[in-house]
């Protein structure tokens, strides 16, 4: 059986995979570009990821960073646990005192991480975390360094 080249009907051996060496040629002069080109596209592509990329990953990175937190929020009931404020002043709050040791674990890792760890954990029920105003926090804070200075 003898195959023919696909771009001008020449005999071509079973190993030239569809064209004949002419055609070859010039299917491949099409699609690869000049050095010069290529040079110049690769230039054009770091300078993009430098500044466009990163501009719209940072922005959606913080899009995805305010609907994790917002999930939480809605979540803990949306409002403070202390005083019943709700509004923009609000924050989670780790009920055992240990959210500096949890946010150490997810240093490399980044924010979205320890984020969506928090809110895989209060999905299943967790009782770690409420939420507080930033107000009723530092109240809590100061009374527990109060207490462990007249304690030792």
């Amino acid at each position: 059986m003898a195959l023919t080249c696909i771009d001008c009907g020449v005999k071509v051996s079973p190993m030239s995979k569809g064209r004949c060496l002419v055609c070859s040629n010039k299917h491949r002069r099409k699609y690869t570009e000049p050095r010069w080109k290529i040079e110049a596209r690769k230039a054009y592509q770091r300078i993009y990821m430098k500044t466009v990329y990163k501009d719209k990953k940072n922005a959606a990175d913080r899009l995805y960073h305010k609907k994790l937190k917002l999930k939480i929020f809605e979540l803990l009931g949306g409002k403070c646990s202390g005083c019943g404020y709700f509004g923009p002043a609000l924050q989670v709050d780790h009920i055992h005192n240990n959210g500096g040791a949890e946010r150490r674990k997810y240093i490399n890792g980044g924010s979205h991480r320890y984020w969506k760890n928090i809110l895989n954990k209060i999905k299943a029920d967790s009782k770690e975390y409420q939420l507080l105003c930033a107000n009723c926090n530092w109240e809590k804070e100061l009374t527990k360094r109060r207490d462990n200075l007249l304690a030792g």
